[in-house]
C-alpha cells in the first residue's frame, strides 16, 4: 500500500488549504503502521466546514418531521 499524503481539506466541494502547518499521521490499527499524513485542522478550518454544512442544509435543518417530538 502506498503512503498517502493530503495537504488540503475537501470543504464545500473544493480543496482548500489548512490554516495551520501541522499534520497528523493516520495509523492502521491492525498493523500499527502509519499509512497516511493529513493536515491537522485548527479552529478556522472547523468553522469553514461547519459554515459549509450549515449552508448546504439551509432551511431543511430547521424542519421538524413527524418522528421528532418537541
Amino acid at each position: 500500500m502506498a503512503f498517502i499524503t493530503r495537504n488540503q481539506f475537501y470543504i464545500d466541494g473544493k480543496w482548500v488549504d489548512p490554516t495551520s502547518d501541522g499534520t497528523i499521521e493516520v495509523t492502521d490499527p491492525t498493523t500499527e503502521k502509519a499509512f497516511a499524513r493529513v493536515p491537522a485542522g485548527a479552529a478556522p478550518d472547523i468553522d469553514l466546514a461547519v459554515e459549509a454544512v450549515t449552508k448546504s442544509l439551509g432551511e431543511h435543518s430547521k424542519t421538524i418531521t413527524g418522528s421528532e417530538e418537541v
